[in-house]
């Protein structure tokens, strides 16, 4: 998934280091957007839609969750995609 947004200063430090932990998560990547320094890409691949959902319903999500509903300049979008490689 991706989530574009302009963060409050300071909050281009992740502070949810604990989705890369999951079991289902393969990667987890925060883009800046070149050309603007204030929009960022949050971009996680998980092994299976499961493992998303999963993803999910952890404590962190809903934190993080809570966190970034202020910093959105726009509503969160999510852009799934499938991984064609690696494999």
């Amino acid at each position: 998934s991706a989530a574009s947004r302009r963060p409050t200063p300071g909050a281009d430090n992740c502070p949810y280091p604990n989705t890369r932990k999951e079991p289902g998560n393969r990667r987890w990547d925060l883009l800046r957007v070149h050309g603007d320094a204030d929009r960022f890409i949050l971009d996680e691949i998980y092994i299976d839609e499961n493992a998303f959902k999963a993803h999910q319903q952890t404590e962190h999500y809903h934190r993080w969750r809570a966190v970034v509903a202020d910093m959105m300049a726009e509503p969160r979008r999510a852009d799934k995609a499938d991984v064609i490689y690696p494999r």
